[in-house]
């Protein structure tokens, strides 16, 4: 030890580590070797093995001054706990391809950059970490843990720049792979290329809960699994930029809460789900209650794989997703018949709100006619799921959407009303031609006409039932041709053309609802 040079506070370092001592301060890489992380787990030489109390005392500068390029190690063998519980340094650490076979605690800690590519970790313990450039836990890194903090654990933390966990795999048999509620990471996350989590427990294999992501969020190709929960948390999330589960992207849960669970999250941009493999030994899919988004790609083949290019198909859901709530702009990668059928058949229970969403979106494209289809159809779900009254207030709502689709087909009312008018001018006809006795007819003149009792023409006779049926007002034409109530013949085609009259009051009352709704809707 040269004078001036600070007392070493760890008795005598081995040749490996006078090394790193002397690395550090230089800024350049100690590589120790060419063994892969698991190759080093079991091995006891000498000239990889580094304690990780050294570690620590370099990052608090009891070492002297270090480069700031920091600590940067591959290849070695870490003992003991490795604990850099609220260090502050302003250098950074590296250690690629490192076994660490102790946890690795950075809870509180302030660093400028930690770089784990490739290393194997006991556990990442990092609640509260603050980190100012980027945290990489990539490229084969590895993580294994047991218990409720997650094999790697990020709760509070910030991350300035991009976090990214591309090809790592993270395992823990009795809590989170991943648990990172509240995280914050100011350049985009990045979970992809084979990553992989397997986790068990109702609190999820990735948490994410009320975290923020400042650009995108991307788990393409990566794969969850839970066999006792779901597979991906993240009630609040907030992504700034896109976020995408697809292109070989696969999550297993089990859970009745769903596979993937998305409750009240805000995505900025994209949520794409293309290709995504979901699965759910419960039911539920997709929790997406209340979830805010800028577009949403999910293939109809994504839930209901005999549906993707068959809306009608799938009378028996096999799995389901949970819409109520969800707001976004556009629908990519399914058509808006599609994504109707995932509504009615894949939903665990009618909601107005999925119809309304993707009917106001139709109707912003300028598909005035496709939001009337959904909204028709919202109706139908509502009477087979949904709560409308006791046994004649369903067959009203039946017959109101069979007349007049719900005040969606205003024409279709009016004709039926034209129709029912027709059938009251046919029953006058009839009534004309029905003879009561001598010279006499159910419909006949009046006294008050010109020739009493005589025959009406077969315009009046049209006319009178006409007259008969009209709810309101009066053409004047029964003053001289009109029913012969005495008659038993003329009574029954009284009370037949009383019944079209109360149900030409019945679609004239429907036909005002419905116009007067439509025009509310529609606008």
């Amino acid at each position: 030890m040269t004078a001036g040079q600070p007392r070493v506070p760890l008795g005598s370092l081995s040749e490996v580590e006078s090394r790193l001592v002397a690395a550090g301060r230089r800024g350049v890489e100690l590589v120790c070797g060419t063994a892969r992380p698991d190759e080093l787990s079991g091995g006891r030489d000498g000239a990889h093995v580094i304690r990780a109390e050294l570690i620590r005392e370099l990052l608090l500068g009891r070492f002297g001054e270090l480069d700031p390029r920091g600590v940067r190690v591959r290849g070695a063998r870490v003992t003991g706990v490795l604990d850099l519980s609220y260090v502050r340094t302003t250098t950074g650490l590296h250690l690629i391809g490192c076994w660490c076979e102790q946890p690795f605690v950075v809870r509180g800690a302030r660093l400028p950059r930690l770089h784990l590519s490739a290393s194997h970790v006991r556990e990442l313990v990092g609640d509260g970490l603050r980190v100012d450039g980027n945290v990489r836990l990539d490229e084969g890194f590895t993580a294994t843990g047991n218990g409720a903090g997650g094999a790697v654990g990020l709760v509070d933390a910030h991350i300035t720049g991009a976090l990214r966990f591309d090809g790592a795999r993270l395992a823990n048999d009795s809590g989170p792979a991943l648990d990172a509620d509240r995280l914050r990471v100011d350049g985009g996350m990045f979970v992809r290329d084979g990553f992989t989590a397997v986790a068990a427990g109702e609190r999820g294999a990735i948490r994410l809960l009320d975290a923020r992501v400042t650009g995108p969020l991307e788990l393409d190709t990566a794969r969850l699994a839970n066999d006792s929960g779901p597979a991906l948390v993240a009630d609040g999330l907030r992504v700034d930029g896109g976020m995408f589960l697809g292109d070989g992207f696969t999550a297993t849960g089990h859970s009745a809460r769903g596979t993937i669970v998305l409750r009240g999250a805000h995505v900025t941009g994209a949520l794409k789900f293309d290709t995504a493999q979901l699965v759910n030994s419960r039911g539920l899919l997709l929790d997406l209650l209340d979830v805010q988004a800028g577009s949403v790609f999910l293939p109809a083949g994504v839930v209901c794989p005999s549906g993707a290019d068959t809306p009608a198909a799938c009378a028996v859901p096999t799995s389901t997703v949970d819409l109520d709530g969800l707001r976004y702009t556009a629908l990519g990668a399914v058509s808006w018949q599609q994504w109707l059928h995932l509504v009615r058949r894949h939903t665990t229970a009618y909601r107005a709100g999925p119809y309304q969403q993707l009917a106001a979106v139709r109707r912003a494209a300028g598909h005035d006619g496709d939001a009337r289809d959904i909204l028709i159809a919202q109706q139908e779900d509502l009477r087979a799921r949904g709560r409308i009254g006791g046994r004649f207030a369903t067959v009203v709502h039946w017959l109101w959407g069979a007349l007049a689709g719900y005040g969606y087909r205003a024409g279709r009312l009016a004709l039926a009303l034209l129709v029912v008018l027709a059938l009251a001018g046919d029953m006058g006809w009839w009534a004309g031609h029905t003879a009561t006795g001598p010279g006499r007819h159910a419909a006949q003149h009046t006294t008050s006409s010109a020739t009493p009792g005589a025959a009406c023409s077969t315009l009046e006779q049209i006319g009178l039932g006409i007259d008969r049926g009209l709810p309101l007002g009066s053409t004047g034409i029964r003053t001289y041709c009109d029913l012969d109530t005495t008659s038993p013949a003329g009574q029954w085609f009284t009370l037949a053309i009383w019944i079209l009259q109360t149900l030409v009051w019945a679609l004239a009352t429907l036909a005002v609802a419905g116009y007067t709704g439509l025009v509310r809707k529609i606008t």
